[in-house]
């Protein structure tokens, strides 16, 4: 990394990137990647693993968000159960 921030990758670093990103957006197959990369499947597994923990994912919303069975985090629920 330069002092500005910038990263400096080769074309076949690049091409790479290219590849594991394709996969991890499911556009490509691991086999396929493994065959273009001449790498095994096991290793392209663990380049797009590698990957997705270090890339911020953007506008993804994990599902137990929107749970219909849980009321909202925000609202605090609390029950009286004393038959005053």
């Amino acid at each position: 990394m330069n002092a500005i921030g910038t990263i400096t990758m080769s074309m076949t670093e690049l091409d790479r990137l290219k590849v594991v990103q394709a996969v991890c957006e499911r556009r490509l197959k691991p086999g396929q990647a493994a065959d273009r990369l001449a790498l095994s499947v096991r290793q392209v597994e663990r380049l797009t693993v590698r990957y997705r923990s270090r890339v911020p994912r953007l506008g993804k919303v994990p599902r137990s968000a929107f749970d219909a069975h849980r009321p909202p985090r925000t609202v605090e629920t609390t029950c009286d159960h004393r038959g005053d």
